[in-house]
């Protein structure tokens, strides 16, 4: 199964419906089906191959969705760069991988133009979203002039489909290679492990270059969805979005859903048509989530996933509300990435490759078909990642006796003070619970004494003169 005939199925089973709400745009499965088609007929047009690499770059909009599901009709892969990439970061990832295409909103023309003189080779072709520009196409005249038909190509599921960078934390950025197969079952995971329905409506505000932006458009669109576009993350546009689309699903990371929380408790918006919000990317203070409950209702799903798993590798809903009678529940179970979805297979090891007793501290291992087939041109790090298929990811945790997992820190970013290991996640917790915090982050510092200090960088909530640091 590719992402081609997925999407070929869904215009045949509902042509009318609409597929993407973007801006001013309204696409309809049908017409997606047929916009993908012309673009992929556009590659061939081109003389791009099988394996050819199309690099794209611009903030949000229904062509993300579009060249990723045409580059699976035309085989080629799809390079999706991060808008805010510096002229480093962006010569590094073209270098990279050598696209022969480019396609670019026309904000990014100069920083472009800026890497020429570093660049391996050129582009034989510029592609811009925007009307013509210089000697660059314009996307749409370059659509408009291919076929819709079917495009002439055989692609199988075991073809590479994209090359998603990291963030690069611990050296250079590292190009993650997806299949059509990983893409397919990550879409069914997050459909069965999210009870993700045809009806539902999902609100797409992460950048879409991102894995936290691809895996809700693809897993809406793979059951029937639909999805609702905004061009980044304003709390204002969230919460008119959900009233006016009628939004039923959202995915955020903890810091917008604190930016969320001051709107919503200030203004009035119909959120009647919201039944699940689900947040990773990042820790979430219990208190915030007590106060999220509060605000939204028991809406609430923590999933975990990593850019090298194509979406969730485990997901926790807590049932019942922020009431006293279920504060032991929310404390126990918050600090939870919960348990593996669909497809996935999990283990927290210790150094020496053995499962962890509950209480002790390991790294999380995955396994399945949604896990990456390796890094683009990085043997090393990939035999480093991938042993005998299973992903080590990095991150340590611990496992209840329930087998719910607590994500405790990423390798290498633990404070050791005095000989003792201190998790900021942990500390982070226990600041959260002051009421004057908005928001904090827990570094370590050097210290003559103890090797490193615990720091804490602490953002007050409006209006608040507490002296946090003299409470606590």
């Amino acid at each position: 199964m590719t992402l081609g005939e997925i999407l070929r199925w869904n215009a045949k089973r509902h042509p009318d419906k609409e597929a993407i709400v973007s801006g001013e745009q309204r696409i309809t499965f049908k017409d997606l089906l047929k916009r993908v088609n012309s673009i992929a007929n556009g590659f061939l047009r081109m003389g791009i191959k099988a394996g050819d690499r199309v690099a794209f770059m611009a903030q949000n909009c229904h062509q993300h969705i579009e060249l990723l599901f045409a580059a699976a009709k035309a085989g080629v892969i799809l390079v999706p760069i991060a808008f805010r990439s510096s002229a480093d970061e962006l010569l590094y990832i073209i270098n990279d991988t050598e696209p022969d295409v480019f396609i670019m909103s026309q904000d990014y023309q100069d920083l472009v133009k800026a890497i020429h003189p570093g660049m391996k080779k050129g582009f034989d072709n510029y592609i811009c979203l925007d009307k013509k520009v210089n000697s660059m196409i314009s996307y749409e005249e370059w659509l408009e002039s291919s076929p819709d038909s079917e495009p002439d190509t055989l692609v199988s599921e075991d073809c590479d489909l994209t090359i998603l960078y990291t963030s690069g934390s611990t050296g250079k950025p590292k190009g993650v290679v997806q299949t059509q197969r990983s893409w397919v079952s990550g879409a069914i995971n997050q459909v069965c492990s999210l009870t993700i329905k045809g009806t539902d409506i999902a609100l797409i505000t992460v950048p879409l270059y991102h894995l936290a932006g691809i895996w809700p458009f693809l897993s809406h669109l793979f059951i029937g969805g639909s999805v609702a576009i905004l061009r980044g993350f304003d709390p204002i546009e969230v919460l008119e979005a959900v009233e006016k689309e009628r939004v039923s699903t959202i995915n955020l990371v903890p810091t917008h859903l604190i930016d969320l929380l001051r709107v919503a408790k200030a203004e009035q918006y119909d959120l009647s048509s919201l039944r699940m919000i689900t947040y990773g990317a990042a820790p979430m203070p219990v208190e915030v989530l007590k106060e999220c409950i509060k605000t939204f209702g028991n809406i609430f799903t923590h999933v975990y996933g990593l850019t090298e798993t194509t979406g969730v590798v485990t997901c926790l809903k807590i049932e019942g509300n922020a009431s006293k009678d279920n504060t032991k529940k929310i404390n126990r179970y918050s600090g939870s990435c919960g348990r593996e979805g669909i497809f996935m297979e999990t283990r927290v090891i210790n150094s020496e490759g053995n499962n962890i007793q509950p209480g002790e501290i390991g790294e999380i291992i995955v396994h399945g078909p949604c896990v990456m087939k390796r890094y683009w041109k990085n043997h090393e790090e990939t035999s480093k990642t991938l042993e005998r298929g299973w992903l080590h990811t990095g991150d340590l945790a611990t496992v209840n006796e329930d087998g719910y997992i607590f994500i405790k820190e990423r390798k290498g970013f633990k404070i050791i003070s005095g000989g003792e290991n201190i998790y900021p996640k942990e500390v982070e917790d226990v600041i959260y619970q002051h009421p004057a915090v908005k928001e904090v982050a827990v570094v370590g510092v050097p210290d003559k004494r103890w090797g490193e200090a615990v720091k804490a960088v602490i953002v007050l909530k409006e209006g608040s003169k507490a002296s946090v640091a003299k409470s606590i």
